[in-house]
């Protein structure tokens, strides 16, 4: 559970000059603790001030503590702690009930009883209204679109016929997507007309794909916290893994967002749980057939839980825990389900393969499973790679103009440019503010006192 926040300011301080606010309220929700990703609180302050510039206001909803000096307000991270820290808020004998898919979606990805899933999205639900009701917001910003809070948030504010965009870390590093479809396969990069025709026409210079690769190279954690990067012949030597050793390296992702529900999210993109599973068992029997090696590296959400893939002291099976940039070093090809970690991968340059449609998966791109009439030819094709330096240019391209067109840089550099980029799209918004603004506030924060 999340540290408690301290600190609301939603209500300005008695002795703080009024502050303008002419264009709206706009509401996002966080995630993301400082330590994790220092630049993404460095951009909520920018943008916190460059709204205000504007006549908009900043009003943030966060799971992790925030800055004092932003307006913010506690929310629990799992949809699941509502009940419990919300307990007499909501008469649950009267409140709607909730959708079934997404009560089974819920229910999926805690592990939960039907009864909890059922409360804790009313009462979540409940809570989203109030707040939207009484700020007023003229925007919505939602934090990775698939999490049960953010898919409240959402729906939510659709209802309340208010714009909405689903902010998530980007797939580069140092940076944020601001979505107005969903952080995967589904954004509106995949979406969009306007999306599809820049890219067509889009060509990136070798001054920019340098940059690129240099930006994925220098990231040393590759994403997520780990220990100092060693080089792969190292890692090699340290696991008994001869030189001339084939090596793969399987990255998994935060899979339970991808086979909650009802599968619908999982077909679209061409991965279901059972499916998953064989398909891995089919990786390791044509590894342990060739002599090979199967290194993987499973998301750090998924250790130690269920859906954490299953690996019985199986000769040239690892399990580990590297840093990426030693594993991508020492593995002689990758297989990804949808781990970002699939960015940093391009800049080693070696032939890759997609095991569910991540956001590198386009015609021409990384090898798809689904495309091959069964996992061996699957592996033999990634092997084989002869057609890989097109595809790799084709990836490079994409990735470019993800960069370029797509994600905001929250590099200490262009934090702030990137906080008026968002802004200036903000800026086209504007809803009139409550007469009775404060009051409403202060009913809402009693109401929903812990």
């Amino acid at each position: 559970m999340n540290a408690p926040i301290e600190s609301s300011h939603l209500l300005p301080a008695a002795d703080a000059p009024p502050a303008e606010r002419t264009r709206g309220i706009v509401l996002a929700l966080n995630f993301v603790p400082p330590d994790v990703e220092p630049g993404i609180h460095a951009f909520w302050h920018s943008v916190s001030r460059t709204l205000k510039a504007q006549g908009h206001s900043l009003v943030i909803a966060s799971t992790t503590p925030m800055d004092p000096a932003l307006d913010s307000l506690p929310v629990p991270y799992l949809l699941t702690e509502f009940p419990a820290q919300y307990p007499s808020s909501v008469d649950l004998s009267s409140a709607p009930l909730p959708c079934p898919l997404f009560e089974r979606k819920v229910q999926d990805w805690y592990g939960c009883e039907q009864s909890l899933a059922r409360a804790s999205i009313q009462i979540a639900s409940a809570f989203l209204h109030q707040l939207i009701t009484a700020l007023g917001p003229v925007a919505v910003i939602a934090w990775q679109s698939t999490h049960p809070l953010s898919h409240l948030l959402l729906e939510v504010a659709r209802r309340h016929s208010l714009p909405t965009w689903s902010a998530e870390r980007g797939w580069m590093p140092h940076t944020l997507m601001f979505d107005v479809a969903d952080n995967h396969h589904l954004s509106e990069v995949d979406r969009s007309l306007v999306a599809q025709s820049l890219l067509s026409s889009y060509s990136p210079g070798d001054d920019e794909l340098d940059r690129m690769r240099q930006r994925l190279m220098s990231d040393k954690n590759g994403r997520y916290a780990a220990a100092p990067a060693q080089r792969g012949a190292e890692l090699r030597q340290r696991l008994g893994i001869a030189p001339e050793a084939k090596v793969f390296a399987l990255f998994t992702h935060s899979e339970p967002f991808l086979f909650a529900g009802d599968g619908t999210l999982a077909e679209l993109h061409g991965l279901s749980r059972h499916h998953y599973l064989r398909i891995f068992e089919e990786i390791k029997r044509y590894c342990a057939e060739g002599g090979h090696y199967l290194l993987v590296q499973e998301h750090p959400f998924n250790r130690g839980q269920a859906h954490e893939l299953a690996i019985h002291d199986e000769p040239g099976v690892i399990s580990l825990r590297e840093n990426v940039h030693t594993l991508l070093d020492a593995a002689d090809h990758y297989i990804f389900t949808l781990s970002t970690v699939q960015a940093y991968a391009v800049a080693y340059r070696k032939s890759f393969g997609l095991l569910a449609k991540s956001f590198l998966h386009v015609d021409g791109g990384p090898y798809y499973q689904g495309d091959h009439a069964d996992i061996r030819t699957f592996m033999n094709q990634l092997v084989d790679g002869a057609d890989w330096p097109v595809r790799q240019a084709n990836i490079e391209k994409r990735m470019a103009f993800h960069l370029k067109h797509f994600l905001l840089d929250i590099e200490p550099a262009q934090v702030d440019a990137s906080a008026h980029r968002l802004a200036s799209l903000i800026r086209n918004f504007e809803r009139p503010l409550r007469a009775d603004l404060d009051e409403a506030i202060s009913e809402f924060l009693l109401a929903w006192a812990p």
